[in-house]
């Protein structure tokens, strides 16, 4: 079956992965023109090419080594790379978005490296470090920071040095920028935590049957996954468990980002991924997984491939 050969994966399926995110990164230019495919307000469509066939690919290797690294998902596998190329689909121009999650799956990195240590400094100073940067750029980012008391009460390490930790790391960023601007003499910017919740959805038309049909696999799948996840959480490891909570409070957060824009949705790929990729990997209902993946697959292809400029 195909979700078996994903399962402790031999070489040859890294190399159906990279053909997989080609076909679907460039099945839009049988009808459309490539620098209408890859426009953007001032990147070349050259570099936005790059930047969509690296940073999405490079994301979903790292997301799905994370995921199998830290015991979230026990069985060796690379599910969770190809479930997040699927999810990927309709977020074609997303650079910001792009970056901003993949500096993000290096935030989560940090947290999940905080089971099981007393006093896991090192970690919530780098990830401060992280949620620093991003919030330079885009000052939302700074949400975030509920992760930390979330995770650390999770773990069971919380304390005031803890945090303490984490705003000396958020700082470290913000202290080499203002130097940056007092020595250049610019002007101090204002940042601010501003959700405007302006969510304009891209419209279904009855016309648009793929992307109906693949909208219809994303929601089941989703059902499915969550309904798995919370019928068999019991079951899982402890680390497994506390790490789920984690991903599942991290859902939440990204939500809010999708709630304010639609490209920021982009940041749900990732969470989600991890808990459908748990629903293909240890669904005892193979038959019907398999056919659901295989439908994800086909309906991801000629979803972009109808994708017109």
């Amino acid at each position: 079956m195909l979700l078996r050969n994903l399962i402790n994966p031999k070489p040859y399926i890294i190399v159906i992965f990279i053909m997989i995110w080609c076909l679907i990164i460039f099945a839009p230019l049988a009808y459309s023109p490539f620098d209408s495919l890859f426009k953007h307000e001032w990147l070349s469509p050259v570099f936005v090419c790059i930047l969509s066939l690296l940073l999405p690919a490079f994301h979903a290797i790292g997301l799905n080594n994370l995921v199998c690294e830290k015991n979230i998902i026990k069985k060796n596998n690379i599910i969770t790379g190809f479930v997040y190329l699927f999810f990927c689909v309709p977020f074609y121009d997303c650079v910001n978005e792009w970056f901003v999650s993949f500096f993000l799956l290096f935030f989560l990195n940090y947290l999940f490296d905080c089971y099981q240590k007393d006093d896991p400094f090192r970690q919530i100073f780098n990830s401060g470090l992280v949620i620093g940067l991003l919030t330079l750029q885009y000052p939302n980012i700074y949400v975030f920071s509920f992760m930390i008391i979330t995770t650390c009460l999770n773990f069971g390490n919380f304390s005031f040095r803890i945090i303490l930790s984490y705003i000396i790391g958020m700082l470290v960023p913000l202290i080499f920028y203002v130097c940056y601007l007092i020595m250049f003499g610019c002007d101090f910017p204002s940042f601010k935590v501003n959700f405007s919740f302006d969510l304009n959805l891209p419209a279904l038309n009855k016309n648009e049957l793929l992307k109906i049909f693949w909208v219809s696999i994303v929601f089941l799948i989703s059902l499915l996954s969550i309904y798995e996840l919370y019928k068999w959480l019991y079951k899982k490891s402890l680390q497994s468990r506390k790490s789920f909570l984690i991903i599942f409070f991290y859902l939440i957060l990204t939500f809010i980002f999708f709630l304010d824009s639609f490209k920021w949705g982009y940041l749900i790929i990732g969470p989600l991924s991890i808990i459908v990729s748990n629903y293909f990997t240890y669904t005892k209902r193979r038959s019907l997984a398999n056919i659901l993946f295989l439908m994800f697959l086909v309906s991801s292809i000629l979803y972009r491939a109808s994708i017109v400029f």
